[in-house]
């Protein structure tokens, strides 16, 4: 499930249609996800919304508190270390606001975002606020890293990053 809407409590007494749907949730996949709980960097963390939120907490659209938000910098950043090459088809990014249309998502096995390719050249976010990259192709590389050349700052929230799931490891991760 990458969002959905949740109840948050039960608003009537007797009434079946009495529930409020008004917060929603994300929670990290089980099986395809190359980036669950993998190392992250930045050049700076605003507050305490750290650089790893994005790939460990489980998102709440109450709690912006799962995101990661950098400071106003040159350059901004933010990496995603998957450990060694990895086969990545799609990338699924929720709350990206501070992301402007400049931004640029890299794939590739340097730890400079410059130095490594495109992951996709452009992004259009989805009515539900969330950005799908999916390049023609699946691309492989260890450092997955989003991007600005000018000087801004940048707030991700819930990034999954997706390898090409397989018989052998989607349906037995299901049930895990």
């Amino acid at each position: 499930m990458f969002r959905a809407t949740v109840t948050s409590d039960w608003d009537g007494i007797g009434d079946g249609a009495a529930y409020e749907f008004s917060r929603c949730w994300s929670i990290h996949p089980k099986s395809n996800d190359l980036a669950h709980h993998a190392p992250t960097a930045s050049p700076s963390i605003f507050k305490n919304f750290t650089d790893s939120n994005p790939v460990s907490v489980s998102y709440s659209c109450d709690n912006p508190n799962s995101c990661y938000e950098g400071n106003v910098d040159d350059i901004p950043w933010w990496r995603v270390d998957l450990g060694t090459p990895k086969i990545v088809s799609e990338v699924r990014i929720h709350g990206y606001k501070l992301l402007d249309p400049a931004s640029e998502f890299r794939l590739g096995n340097d730890t400079t975002a410059a130095n490594n390719p495109f992951f996709v050249t452009s992004f259009t976010p989805t009515s539900l606020g969330e950005i799908f990259l999916k390049p023609p192709t699946s691309v492989t590389g260890q450092y997955f890293f989003v991007t600005e050349s000018q000087r801004s700052d940048i707030r991700v929230c819930d990034v999954w990053i997706l390898g090409t799931p397989t018989a052998e490891n989607w349906k037995p991760n299901w049930s895990k």
